[in-house]
This record gives C-alpha cells, structure tokens and sequence, in this order.
C-alpha cells in the first residue's frame, strides 16, 4: 500500500532522483501471501539504511528494510506485516548462471 501522498513523493524525488520509479515498482510487485496467517500484507526484504532505501521502505509498504541478516529470521526472501513472520527461501529468488 502507498504511504506517501503526491506531495511527499515529489519531495523525496527532488532528494532522490528516480526514486518515485523505484516505489511504484514495489507497489506494482505482486508478493505472495504468509504462509502462516494467510495475510497479503506482505514485503519484501531489503538490507540497508541509506536516504534512498529509507525514502522507498517509508513509501511503500511491500518493502521491509532491516538494517542487516544478523538473525536467522531475516535470511528468507518475504515479511508478513501482520503476523511478522519471515518466509521464502532467498536461494530458490536467486537468478541462475
């Protein structure tokens, strides 16, 4: 679900060039529902706190940001926001050579 109104997401594009582009991405993804609570309030996981990946993870809510894989929990692919539980395997996600 979009977080940010018109305004603000013209605000962090002025700060962060194509960021705008980046959300809508993520609001476009189609992410699978928890296996566990059957909730379709779900978000990627992403690794990271900079401008630009905090600018996406407040705009959006299908983008988890955690600020690194120190905890089992956060070596899978998906979060569910409500149940939090974490879900998919990230090597099964990973492009082959």
């Amino acid at each position: 679900m979009l977080r940010y109104s018109e305004k603000q997401l013209q605000r962090v594009e002025a700060n962060y060039a194509g960021v705008r582009e980046s959300i809508e991405r993520y609001e476009a993804m189609d992410i699978p529902a928890c296996p566990s609570c059957s909730s379709d309030d779900t978000a990627l996981i992403q690794v990271g706190l900079i401008g630009r990946t905090m600018a996406i993870a407040g705009g959006t809510t299908k983008f988890k940001l955690i600020p690194n894989r120190s905890k089992p929990k956060w070596n899978k692919m998906y979060f569910c926001r409500a149940c939090e539980e974490t879900f998919g395997s990230r090597e099964e996600n990973m492009p082959s050579d």
